[in-house]
């Protein structure tokens, strides 16, 4: 078992990640939303998830139980949960296992409150981190609408439309961190996906594209990298370009429409 020593280092150098990209000078001029989500964190605290050894239950360390130069010094039950997840702890317990099964790169449950980053996933830290805000998003919009512990009872439509919002501020953070190179690419995939739209192109090349990623995230030593760096691509151009394409009107709807077929992460 991995022990919480390993954990909370995992998660600290997660979080200075995370905070390496929150003080990026574009980023903070161009994507102010991201330090809206870092000051919402500092607000409602973060604790760090460690798997009880006798794998009864999941507990709160006591000794690592919260990061005291990120966060609040007195998190409480409203305080988001970190579980820096490894693959080795599906033999802890059922609901280990399960998590280990469930989480690609990262998710977030708002019954449990909990964001589980799997640090096994063989990507780059800073693709982890850019995930780790995803799902933060997420909790933002949990703890706005009071869904805390609560059982699911949002329709897909609404999912969707939270879904929609968080990638699309995903999108606009990859254009903060991707520089010229990356700006050019999303620029030839933009303008192919926006023909299409218009009948003027029977087909859009989406193969190899995602390796412009590599300006975002760093290069990746997952096999499984460009097969998916692809597909989370042309989600993102495809965001962008409903943002260029559609009247303001009926563009959050035609995104959720995207989204319904989307096959990314």
């Amino acid at each position: 078992m991995i022990e919480d020593s390993a954990r909370v280092e995992a998660a600290e150098n997660l979080l200075r990640e995370v905070g390496c990209i929150a003080r990026n000078p574009v980023v903070v001029s161009s994507v102010p939303e991201i330090g809206l989500l870092l000051t919402f964190l500092r607000e409602v605290g973060l604790v760090i998830l460690v798997p009880e050894r006798d794998g009864a239950v999941f507990g709160r360390s006591s000794k690592y139980p919260y990061f005291s130069s990120f966060f609040k010094e007195q998190p409480d039950n409203a305080s988001i949960l970190l579980y820096p997840m490894f693959l080795q702890d599906a033999s802890i317990s059922k609901v280990c296992e399960y998590y280990t099964q469930a989480v690609g790169y990262a998710s977030y449950g708002p019954v449990s409150n909990c964001i589980a980053v799997n640090m096994d996933s063989k990507e780059t830290l800073r693709m982890l981190a850019c995930s780790f805000l995803h799902e933060l998003g997420h909790a933002q919009a949990a703890h706005c609408e009071g869904r805390i512990g609560q059982p699911q009872t949002r329709s897909e439509e609404e999912r969707l439309y939270e879904e929609t919002a968080v990638w699309t501020l995903e999108y606009k953070l990859m254009l903060a961190l991707g520089g010229p190179k990356y700006l050019n690419a999303v620029g030839d995939l933009v303008r192919s996906i926006c023909e299409y739209w218009q009948g003027q192109t029977t087909d859009v090349l989406l193969e190899g594209r995602g390796r412009a990623l590599d300006c975002c995230f760093g290069v990746s030593p997952s096999p499984n990298a460009e097969q998916e760096r692809d597909k989370t691509f042309f989600a993102y151009c495809q965001l962008m370009a409903a943002d260029i394409f559609f009247p303001e009107g009926s563009r959050i709807a035609a995104k959720v429409e995207m989204m319904k077929t989307a096959q990314t992460r």
